[in-house]
């Protein structure tokens, strides 16, 4: 699926940001992965962190391309899947292990 479909299909929308907005996800990303590194000592714990980590970074590529994914079901599939699109293709294998992650989060929870 390219860009102009998720646009089209409501899984983007487009949004404008601020650098303060930004910078408060750059921050939870941080604090997520302090966590999951120096803090957490359960496995699954750590899993859970890592990913939002890797969740956040995601979103503020959204973010500050000027979309949003939309809160429709699936939302964090869109947020992974997107990243070729907006990155370059270069992006498609660690968006497949975003999304493989993704998988074993829901099947974990």
């Amino acid at each position: 699926m390219n860009l102009k479909k998720f646009i089209t299909k409501g899984y983007l929308i487009e949004s404008t940001t601020s650098k303060e907005e930004l910078a408060k996800l750059m921050r939870v990303v941080e604090r997520d992965i302090r966590e999951a590194t120096e803090r957490c000592h359960g496995i699954d714990w750590k899993f859970a962190i890592a990913y939002n980590a890797a969740l956040q970074l995601a979103s503020i590529v959204i973010r500050a391309s000027g979309y949003r994914a939309s809160t429709k079901v699936g939302h964090h599939w869109v947020t992974f899947t997107i990243l070729p699109d907006l990155l370059g293709d270069e992006f498609v294998e660690i968006a497949h292990y975003f999304n493989d992650c993704r998988v074993k989060r829901n099947t974990s929870e």
